[in-house]
């Protein structure tokens, strides 16, 4: 039995060296992180945008999002606030639950596409004005 154990590896080795020499380039792991203050809410059922803007040279256009990190504050969190995080021109996650975290919603994007929160806060009635404070994301990509 012991025989036929060196010989099953160097078989299973030899099937796979073929592939890894026929393999393109490796894939390339890339990241960028942007920061702002949040905008701030002073009425109700009004959306206030935060930008986040490209930091660096633009991904390639192959390039493809594997998460993005996010992390946005106001000076309090009223019940009726909501919060999104979106791409421009692709999909909003709904971040609303938790000020920071990790999001896969844009798996699969192309991350030269910018980021922004949009902020709201419902309801009916006066409001004490929210004071946004920090916002950031940090987007992991391949190419």
């Amino acid at each position: 039995m012991n025989a036929k154990l060196p010989l099953l590896l160097s078989v299973t080795l030899l099937s796979v060296l073929p592939c890894a020499a026929r393999a393109e380039s490796p894939l390339t792991h890339r990241a960028y992180s942007t920061e702002s203050g949040m905008t701030g809410i002073s009425r109700r059922n009004y959306d206030a945008q935060t930008s986040l803007p490209l930091v660096g040279p633009a991904p390639a256009t192959t390039a493809r999002i594997t998460t993005v990190a996010y992390r946005w504050a106001y000076d309090r969190k009223p019940a009726e606030l909501r919060i999104q995080l979106c791409q421009h021109g692709g999909r909003c996650a709904d971040v609303s639950d938790s000020n920071e975290g990790i999001s896969h919603v844009f798996t699969g994007s192309n991350p030269s596409r910018t980021f922004y929160f949009r902020a709201r806060v419902g309801g009916q009635g006066g409001m004490l004005p929210l004071f946004g404070q920090h916002a950031s994301v940090v987007v992991n990509w391949y190419e």
